[in-house]
Order: C-alpha cells, then sequence, then structure tokens
C-alpha cells in the first residue's frame, strides 16, 4: 500500500526486467502501458509449455499409429493357395516333395504319397490332378527331364513331377506377390494361343512335306537335264562323225572323178567324126536295100530265086560232062 492509499501492484521478474531495461523512472501512463504489455508477455509465457505439451501428445499418437501394423492392401494380398503350396513344399517329406538343388522348382517325388498323406493337410481333398490344375491357373508348368537315350532313363527318377514358376522359388517368398492367377481372358488368349501352336505346326509339318516334294522334283528335274544333255552331246558327235565320214567319202571318189573328167572334154571334138562314118553307114545300108528291091532279071531272078536247085543241079552236070 501507498502513501496515497492505493494498492501498488507487486512487480513480477517481468516488470523488473521491463524496468531495468528501461534502465529510468517512468509517468504513470507509461507505466501502465508498461504494465499490460508485462501480463501479455506473461500470459503467453505461461501457456507456451501447456502448447508444448498438447504437441507431445498429439506427435506421439501419431508415432503410435505408425507404429501399428497396418492391413495389406487387397492388391497385395498374397493368395492362399500359394501360401499353403509354399508351406507344404518347405515341410514336407523330402521323400515325398521337395525342392530342386538349385531351388528354382520344386519335384513331388511319390505322386500317391504326396496326394493321400500331405494334400490333404491344407487341402479339403487329395486329387493330384485338381492340384496341378490349379498351378496351371497361376502359371506353372511341368518340366520333363527326359535323357536323349533310352538306355540312361532312371527308373528312380522316371515317375518324378517337376514344377516350374519364375517367381516360386526357395527361400524366396517375397517374390510371391507377383505370381497372378489367370482370368478368363488370360486363360481364353492362352487356349487361342494354343490354337495357333497347333496351327502353326500344322503348317510347319505342311512345309516339311512341300520341301521334300520340292526337293524329290529337283533332283528328277536334275536328273532328266542330265539325260537331255548327254543326248545332246551324243547327236552332236554323231553329226560330227557322219560329217567326217562324208568328207572322208568325198576325198576317196575325187581322185577317180578327176579322169572322167579330164576325159570328157574328147567328146564333143570327135562328135563330126562319128556322125559321118554313122551317116556313111546308113548310106551303104540304104544302097544295099534299094538294090535288093530293084526288079531283076529272069536269070538272075530263077537264081536268086532257086539258088539251092541251081546249086544242086550243078554237080550233076559236073557228073555228066
Amino acid at each position: 500500500m501507498s502513501g496515497d492509499g492505493l494498492a501498488t501492484p507487486q512487480t513480477t521478474g517481468a516488470e523488473e526486467g521491463c524496468q531495468s531495461e528501461s534502465g529510468a523512472f517512468l509517468s504513470p501512463e507509461e507505466k501502465r502501458d508498461t504494465q499490460v504489455t508485462c501480463d501479455v508477455l506473461c500470459s503467453l509465457s505461461a501457456s507456451y509449455p501447456q502448447r508444448s505439451a498438447a504437441a507431445e501428445d498429439l506427435s506421439s499418437e501419431v508415432v503410435r499409429e505408425k507404429r501399428k501394423p497396418k492391413a495389406c492392401p487387397k492388391q497385395h494380398q498374397l493368395p492362399l493357395f500359394l501360401s499353403k503350396t509354399y508351406h507344404m513344399i518347405d515341410r514336407c517329406d523330402p521323400e515325398i516333395a521337395t525342392w530342386s538343388a538349385s531351388g528354382d522348382n520344386f519335384v513331388v517325388k511319390n505322386v500317391e504319397k504326396f496326394a493321400s498323406s500331405v494334400l490333404p493337410l491344407y487341402f479339403k481333398h487329395s486329387n493330384f490332378s485338381s492340384f496341378a490344375r490349379q498351378l496351371n491357373f497361376y502359371g506353372f508348368r511341368k518340366l520333363r527331364t527326359d535323357p536323349i537315350l533310352t538306355s540312361d532313363v532312371d527308373p528312380r527318377t522316371a515317375c518324378y513331377v517337376r514344377f516350374y514358376h519364375d517367381k516360386f522359388q526357395k527361400d524366396r517368398p517375397e517374390l510371391l506377390h507377383q505370381i497372378k492367377r489367370a482370368t478368363k481372358s488370360d486363360q481364353q488368349n492362352k487356349d487361342e494361343v494354343e490354337s495357333l501352336k497347333g496351327e502353326v505346326c500344322k503348317l510347319k509339318e505342311c512345309m516339311g512335306q512341300m520341301n521334300h516334294r520340292i526337293n524329290t522334283l529337283t533332283s528328277e528335274y536334275e536328273k532328266v537335264a542330265t539325260l537331255l544333255t548327254e543326248f545332246l552331246t551324243r547327236s552332236h558327235q554323231q553329226q560330227l562323225q557322219q560329217q567326217q565320214q562324208q568328207q572322208q567319202a568325198t576325198q576317196q571318189l575325187a581322185p577317180a572323178a578327176a579322169p572322167q573328167a579330164g576325159a570328157a572334154p574328147r567328146g564333143p571334138c570327135n562328135a563330126p567324126d562319128l556322125m559321118h562314118s554313122l551317116s556313111q553307114v546308113a548310106a551303104a545300108s540304104l544302097q544295099r536295100h534299094l538294090q535288093t528291091a530293084v526288079v531283076p532279071t529272069n536269070g538272075s531272078a530263077m537264081k536268086r530265086e532257086n539258088p539251092e536247085a541251081a546249086a544242086g543241079s550243078s554237080p550233076s552236070r559236073q557228073r555228066t560232062g
């Protein structure tokens, strides 16, 4: 209390700080303004710890929510069939089913025991064909390990059934969520692909047959071409031989024809003499003919008519004389 009966407010640390910072005494109005400012600062400083605690509580709640395990989204949920299959192969008896040595596929060594004793532990059936069909829906495929030679077949491993998927591997369960079940459209596409594969195989067979036929026709054509070439060669050789024979015959006949060719000019030179002699012979024969054709005298006629009688009478005359 002051001397005028007014209660003087007690100064706080903030007020003292304000007074000490001012470094001089202030007027009543300045003191009042300073007091209001100090009260506001004190209220802010008093409320600050409460707000920081609330912020800490809020941050702790956020941390707790972050630490809570979130449910896996539906798109990342692992199909139950894949989980069961993975654990089944991991925990199965190695004599019945196990991973391969490389770990990229699994082997069912005894199909009967696997179907009767292992499948019922994880599924509601004991049908191995149904299990293999489900694997096929998820993109698994069977691996064949037939040897090249039939003599190398091992009867112990001949009945093994191997299944492979590039995302189904030993000690790699994080890859399982990448395995997707085939939808109806995928199955249809797969069926279409299989049908196309069959058509391609048929086309390949047809092409193989056509290639075989083409090769056969080509070989036959080559044979015919060879025979035709030989025939043409022989005919050409025969023509050459004939030409050679004709030339040889011509050469052999040339010396014999040369004298005849030299004597031929004499004919025209002796032709007048021959004609002259022929004309003389013809004239002589004509004269004799004319002479015999003229009428003879009686004595000559008698002689000519009966030459035999004259010839016969001459001996008698000789005898008489």
